[in-house]
């Protein structure tokens, strides 16, 4: 699981990191953690990368927290494939302030000072909801896959987009290249998830 977090306060950063990789928590799982203490670097990082988890701070002097919540929901599903976790950490308490980052799409609003475990606990319940959604969504009502062609003759599928240009699959903005054969192949199984494919058609 990767996470990012941003906070332009580096005591801040640091009691996060604590929280997260410190101690006795035990995540079930490899995590990786990015910091960042500022707005702008991380928004560059995120148009390329994907993270599971975003942490975000709304007063950081570049560019506030919302700002980068607002680009996530906007673009950032589209662009990888997948649905980031955006958990708001901040010192602004009141109801207006937790209200509007709750609408523009925030899963949850900590403020400061936090505690280290109702934090954690935070994210696993969001990680673990999410989770449990994806395991019960349905491709379809016919059990087809998510599918859609583009005009340039990309596929996306199942969260992964195919370039037959460059014989190149993307997601969670990680790529693979493959040859011409290994990638029609690839989609092809792809194409037919949890359906049988006989030796024949392949």
């Amino acid at each position: 699981m990767r996470i990012a977090v941003l906070d332009d306060d580096k005591t801040q950063l640091q009691m996060v990191e604590q929280a997260l990789i410190g101690g006795d928590n035990e995540w079930g799982e490899e995590v990786e953690c990015q910091f960042f203490t500022s707005g702008q670097a991380l928004l560059q990082v995120i148009k390329r990368e994907f993270f599971d988890v975003m942490i975000l701070d709304r007063r950081v002097a570049d560019m506030s927290g919302d700002v980068i919540l607002q680009w996530v929901r906007q673009y950032g599903e589209k662009a990888h494939h997948d649905y980031s976790i955006v958990i708001m950490l901040t010192s602004m308490r009141a109801e207006g302030d937790v209200v509007n980052s709750l609408a523009l799409g925030a899963n949850d609003y900590l403020a400061k000072p936090f505690r280290s475990t109702e934090l954690v606990a935070r994210i696993k319940r969001a990680v673990d909801t999410k989770r449990s959604l994806e395991g019960r969504r349905p491709h379809s009502q016919t059990g087809a896959p998510e599918l859609t062609e583009h005009d340039d003759n990309s596929v996306d599928l199942h969260r992964y987009r195919f370039e037959p240009f460059n014989h190149t699959i993307y997601f969670r903005g990680r790529s693979v290249v493959l040859t011409e054969r290994e990638f029609a192949l690839a989609l092809m199984l792809f194409r037919n998830a949890g359906r049988s494919v006989s030796r024949q058609a392949i």
